[in-house]
């Protein structure tokens, strides 16, 4: 299960990193496998490095990965699955600081590497779990 963010959201990308986590206990509990993978790849490389990535991360699941790479790559990979992303001025009007807006989808790639599934935001874990043991059944 991948998502596009970055550490800084203020409310869509916790809330999604929440949802996933509750996705991922109720199947872990449900004895599901394969369990998802699940991936965070930031569309903010300037702020989020690794370590950022991993330390908030960690707070909603430890097997949680963060992804971070050039703008170039972000580009590349966003384009290639239809996210849509944009640097926009701060919302709370701070000179030099800036946000991003970015689509809220979660996507379901199975492991030879095919689009499964497209998951819109707002999301909703019972509804996920349900929609992965469908799909990996």
């Amino acid at each position: 299960m991948m998502f596009f963010g970055f550490t800084h959201c203020p409310v869509m990308c916790p809330t999604t990193m929440n949802e996933l986590a509750k996705v991922y206990r109720k199947l872990e509990a449900d004895k599901v496998s394969p369990l998802p993978q699940v991936v965070m790849v930031t569309v903010d490389p300037k702020r989020d490095d690794v370590k950022r990535m991993h330390d908030y991360l960690e707070g909603f699941n430890p097997s949680f990965i963060g992804a971070v790479g050039s703008n170039e790559q972000i580009k590349s990979i966003t384009t290639e699955f239809g996210i849509a992303y944009e640097k926009i001025k701060s919302l709370d009007g701070k000179a030099g600081e800036y946000d991003m807006q970015h689509s809220g989808a979660v996507i379901l790639i199975s492991p030879q590497g095919k689009l499964t599934a497209f998951f819109n935001w707002p999301h909703q874990a019972s509804n996920l779990v349900e929609d992965y043991k469908h799909l990996v059944s």
